[in-house]
């Protein structure tokens, strides 16, 4: 007999169907500068209602770049009437049946859907929206080191999503308050009530989109919204976010990247479809690297997707391929630059290297939206965004 949560999970994730589709296409692309992101934006977590807690987006240009994203992730949906009609169909199905009775956050999605406005989106269309980045084919290159000069572990990862330039404008930086004082930083998206990319003195936390081969979803929580809940919680080292995390049950497949304070604090978990996560840890090693594929010797390494030929960096013809056919050798373009910076008798500038390095293709690529440096020793976060 077939699992109902197995059914009704399958239902929540037809609407982003059509979506991984229509986003999944590699695009030809002219070079483009990065900026540092400075626009800060407070979330009042003592709040009583989603109105309050997100008040401070209220500005002009937040509200004009929120719908800019979604006019863009709409945009991309209607290119095919089949898209549209499939998204329409099953969003309104998913939202009635499953989303507004057991998401979390809704409250918060439905007035942030009211502020952008039903004549660009329904509240249907961004609660499936809020489970876009690890059901759609995304990307991201993600690394933790140990920084040799400044005596501190450094997080570091860039965000490879399409519609990169609305992404790029609509990119915040998130500071949670409770009792007026700042519990943690994330590198946010306008309408998105979960996090890809936050930190707080003690950890820092990333989320990876991980392929899978065959169904994969189901209803339990998304990852975005896991990690919000654990910046909002009580939680403040790397010992006691590991535990936590270990135990999570993410609604679709994803790579967790966990960084501390000391050296060697850092992992990835690698997340299926069902029971324990896969721990690669840093241990020994001077750094750890994650893109979207499964490591060797993983129990799911058989879900990575086929890769793209060799060829040389900075090659033009990288253009070409779908992010999740670059993985393997975004991870090898990183392991280089590290392994030769490392192995190096001289002194070194981490936070150079891993910029010289993530100016180069593929790790540099068509929807290449936003880059994030995260200090956990001090909460610090530093983001850019595609010019």
């Amino acid at each position: 007999m077939i699992d109902r949560r197995t059914v009704l999970g399958a239902a929540a994730a037809i609407p982003l169907l059509p979506l991984g589709r229509a986003l999944a296409s590699p695009l030809a692309c002219p070079a483009a500068d990065r900026v540092t992101l400075r626009t800060a934006r407070r979330i009042d977590l003592d709040a009583a209602t989603a109105a309050d807690r997100w008040a401070d987006i209220g500005h002009a240009e937040d509200v004009s770049a929120m719908r800019g994203l979604a006019q863009a992730v709409m945009g991309d949906i209607r290119r095919k009437r089949s898209w549209e009609i499939a998204w329409k169909v099953a969003t309104r199905a998913a939202y009635g049946a499953i989303y507004q009775p057991f998401g979390l956050y809704m409250d918060e999605s439905n007035h942030l859907a009211d502020r952008i406005g039903d004549h660009i989106l329904a509240r249907s269309d961004l609660a499936a929206m809020q489970r876009l980045y690890t059901l759609s084919h995304a990307g991201c290159s993600t690394v933790m080191a140990w920084d040799r000069r400044q005596g501190h572990m450094v997080h570091f990862r860039s965000l490879d999503w399409p519609s990169a330039s609305a992404i790029a404008a609509a990119s915040r930086i998130y500071v949670g308050h409770r009792a007026n004082r700042e519990v943690f930083a994330a590198a946010g998206l306008l309408g998105m009530v979960g996090f890809l990319t936050a930190v707080k003195p003690g950890f820092s936390i990333a989320i990876n989109f991980a392929p899978w081969r065959g169904t994969s979803f189901s209803l339990n929580a998304d990852p975005t919204f896991l990690i919000r809940r654990l910046m909002e919680s009580p939680i403040s080292t790397y010992a006691q976010a590991y535990q936590h995390i270990k135990d999570w049950r993410p609604g679709a497949p994803v790579f967790i990247s966990l960084c501390g304070i000391a050296k060697g604090e850092a992992c990835i978990f690698e997340f299926g479809t069902r029971g324990q996560a896969h721990v690669v840890a840093m241990a020994e090693a001077d750094y750890l690297i994650q893109t979207n594929h499964f490591a060797p010797g993983s129990p799911f390494a058989e879900h990575t997707k086929p890769q793209a030929a060799d060829k040389p960096w900075d090659h033009q013809t990288w253009d070409g391929h779908a992010i999740l056919e670059t993985s393997v050798a975004r991870w090898r373009l990183l392991d280089e630059s590290l392994a030769a910076a490392y192995g190096s008798a001289t002194e070194f500038d981490l936070m150079s290297v891993l910029e010289q390095a993530y100016g180069r293709r593929p790790l540099w690529n068509c929807e290449t939206a936003q880059w994030v440096g995260m200090i956990p020793q001090t909460g610090d976060i530093h983001t850019w965004v595609r010019a």
